[in-house]
């Protein structure tokens, strides 16, 4: 028996130990001492098994993933994946832009790859975020504003116009110092721009630099409102302030000339620091229809006038209608002033009349008499 027991060895004594092998075998007196240390070599040997067995995770999909690269990898889409299998799948979105992905394309390709069952929560798709951080247009027209100040001397307040297909400038989530320039045209002759520019640390513009063109705008001088004005009120000059704003941001109708604002009438309530379009006043009306107006008649070397009555009303440089009083006939002249009409040669007929005359225009020549018709 001791020759059988020097044959199997210490690791197949443990061995036959642990699976009770030995149970049978008659124990001698001298052999029971040494039973404990065979029992603790079998706990050593079933330790390490147990410890080798891994931790199962249920592999579930994900509703949302949002990626900073430019793949989509499994781990963004299931939760429980094991890194050694964390592979590439799907191209990401665009920088800042949103896309979604078929629950059975992602359990297509986790099949292919042996990821094993998936639980999709009864999920049909998958939202794809790709992060990114927008950099704000007008820090870049600061920017190019800067470069034309610089290298040509123009305004630091020059407008700017950029083209209408322009994109917006977006980089890595984490890309957040300013932009740099990379490149810069100008064109005095046509006043248009071109520049491209890098942010630091974003790997897609040191690829493909930002590109923002455009052409060089026009401030124009507005008048602002200083005070709150009722409707009817007569604008003043000291109701107004002039100031310079961008002309695109003004359609052509809307233009004011700031001269002549003054003495002009609010056609509804404007609170101070509102601009004022054409829309917002009407002349004040110089002659009311039925009122009693003068007509002149100025050539040069000669002036003439008369009285008359309005036939219809009307502002600074409107065309009005009026009776002579003298003659009754009608005749049209242009308003120059409150109560004063200018006659046109075309609007008299000529006669010897002289006694339509005001008096002391009756000593003048005797084509005086024009307009006592």
């Amino acid at each position: 028996m001791n020759h059988s027991l020097r044959i199997i060895g210490t690791a197949s004594l443990a061995a036959l130990v642990a699976t009770g092998s030995l149970a049978a075998a008659p124990a001698k007196p001298k052999d029971r001492a040494p039973a404990a240390p065979a029992a603790k070599s079998a706990a050593a040997v079933q330790s390490p098994v147990e410890e080798a067995v891994p931790a199962i995770v249920p592999l579930t999909l994900k509703s949302e993933a949002i990626v900073n690269g430019d793949v989509v990898r499994f781990s963004d889409l299931i939760n429980g994946v094991d890194p050694r299998s964390d592979v590439p799948v799907f191209r990401a979105p665009e920088l800042g832009q949103i896309g979604t992905i078929q629950a059975a394309r992602i359990l297509s390709a986790a099949a292919e790859n042996n990821l094993g069952k998936i639980d999709t929560r009864d999920l049909t798709a998958i939202i794809v975020r790709r992060s990114g951080h927008i950099v704000a247009q007008d820090q870049i027209l600061d920017l190019v504003r800067e470069a034309l100040n610089r290298r040509f001397g123009l305004p630091a307040d020059t407008e700017l116009v950029p083209e209408k297909t322009t994109k917006p400038m977006i980089v890595e989530a984490d890309a957040r110092r300013s932009p740099q320039v990379a490149s810069f045209i100008f064109d005095n002759r046509s006043n248009r721009f071109e520049a491209t520019f890098t942010v630091p640390g974003s790997e897609i513009t040191t690829k493909t630099p930002y590109r923002i063109a455009g052409a060089l705008g026009e401030n124009i001088r507005v008048p602002i409102v200083t005070r709150a004005l009722a409707k009817g009120d007569t604008i003043t000059a000291n109701d107004i302030s002039i100031e310079r704003r961008k002309r695109v941001d003004f359609t052509g109708d809307a233009q004011v000339d700031p001269e002549k604002v003054a003495g002009q009438i609010a056609r509804h309530a404007m609170r101070s620091g509102d601009i004022i379009a054409s829309g917002d006043i009407v002349k004040a009306e110089w002659v009311e229809r039925g009122s009693l107006v003068t007509l002149v008649y100025e050539t040069p070397g000669m002036s003439l006038s008369t009285k008359g009555r309005a036939i219809t009303g009307g502002s600074e440089g409107d065309t009005v209608s009026v009776q002579n009083l003298q003659s009754k006939r009608t005749v049209e002249g242009v308003i120059i002033g409150p109560g004063k009409i200018s006659v046109q040669n075309k609007s008299v007929q000529p006669s010897q009349k002289t006694s339509a005359l005001e008096p002391d225009l009756a000593r003048a020549p005797t084509r005086t008499s024009l307009l006592a018709q």
